[in-house]
């Protein structure tokens, strides 16, 4: 995940752009998670998150769609209601 991250640092979209860069190397580093995807292309994603001295365990049901090139998501945790579209940024080529 390291060398990935690495690469999207280098890009274009992230040459001038240093503190979006390190906002986006704090968020990456400071979470670290599982998932799981179903042949049926649904799934779940355990996340853990630290911030400063707590750290925060989500849980997550997903759907990938688009050819694998996106997925949605919902935090299934009482008490929060968070959604997410994931969206593929690169080709393999790049």
């Amino acid at each position: 995940m390291r060398e990935q991250l690495d690469r999207v640092l280098a890009s274009a979209t992230f040459a001038d752009a240093e503190r979006v860069s390190r906002f986006l190397r704090f968020v990456v580093q400071a979470s670290l998670g599982t998932y799981v995807v179903n042949s049926d292309c649904t799934g779940s994603m355990l996340l853990t998150v630290s911030a400063g001295p707590k750290t925060y365990t989500n849980h997550v049901d997903l759907v990938v769609v688009h050819g694998a090139a996106e997925f949605r998501a919902i935090n299934t945790d009482p008490g929060s209601v968070i959604t997410t579209i994931g969206k593929k940024q690169f080709s393999k080529e790049d």
